[in-house]
C-alpha cells in the first residue's frame, strides 16, 4: 500500500503543470548568509529571510544579490518546484494567497551564497593595511604619553569633547582620525598626557 501510494506521488511530478499538484502557493527563502537581496523578474521582493508567493503556471526569475558575493539566479516554474520536492522542500496545504485560503503547496529553501573572490582579496588588503594603520598609530600614541596636550592636538586636530575626571584629569574624545580611529587621551591636571586607548 505505501509503494502504490509513493509511485503515485512520484508520477505526479511531470504532472504538476496539469494540476495534480496545487500551481499557486509561497516560497520561503533562506540564504547564507542572511539579508541577502532577492529580487523576482527585477522586482525587490525583500532581504533574506524572505516569503513570497509563486505561481507556477507564469515562471519568474529569482535574483538573489549580497555585496562580496557572486550573485545567483535562478529560473523558478514547474521544474523548479519538482527539484525542491526531491529534495525534500515541498509541502501542501491551505495557505492564503493574496487574502483568498486556497490549496496550495509550500517550499522551504535555502541557497548558500559564494563569496566573490574579488571582494576577498580585498578584504584581505584592507585588512592588512588598518592592522599596519593601527599598529603604527599606536607606537605614535604611545609616543604621546608624558607630553603636553598641545602635541597631540596639533597632530590630530581639536578634540570633540573633554570630560573633567573626578581625580581632576581631564580626558579629551577625538574625532575619528583618517584611519577611522577615535582615540581617547587622559591628562593629569596640568595637561601632561598619562595614557590613551583608542
Amino acid at each position: 500500500m505505501t509503494k502504490r501510494l509513493g509511485l503515485a506521488f512520484l508520477g505526479c511530478l511531470p504532472l504538476l503543470a496539469l494540476g495534480c499538484t496545487p500551481q499557486v502557493g509561497r516560497v520561503v527563502l533562506d540564504t547564507k548568509p542572511p539579508q541577502a537581496t532577492v529580487y523576482l523578474n527585477d522586482t525587490l521582493v525583500g532581504e533574506t529571510p524572505v516569503t513570497f508567493t509563486l505561481d507556477l503556471r507564469t515562471p519568474v526569475t529569482l535574483k538573489i544579490l549580497k555585496e562580496g558575493y557572486l550573485p545567483k539566479t535562478e529560473v523558478l516554474g514547474v521544474g523548479w518546484a519538482e527539484r525542491e520536492t526531491r529534495d525534500g522542500h515541498y509541502t501542501e496545504g491551505d495557505y492564503v494567497i493574496q487574502g483568498i485560503m486556497r490549496g496550495g503547496f509550500e517550499i522551504h529553501t535555502r541557497r548558500e551564497l559564494r563569496e566573490d573572490p574579488t571582494a576577498r582579496k580585498q578584504r584581505a588588503w584592507k585588512e592588512k593595511e588598518d592592522s599596519r594603520a593601527r599598529r603604527k598609530f599606536k607606537a605614535w600614541g604611545d609616543s604621546m604619553v608624558g607630553k603636553d596636550y598641545h602635541n597631540v592636538v596639533n597632530r590630530l586636530g581639536p578634540p570633540g569633547q573633554t570630560i573633567d575626571l573626578p581625580n581632576g584629569n581631564k580626558a579629551m574624545i577625538f574625532s575619528p582620525t583618517p584611519q577611522g580611529y577615535e582615540p581617547r587621551f587622559e591628562t593629569d591636571t596640568s595637561g601632561i598626557v598619562v595614557g590613551w586607548t583608542f
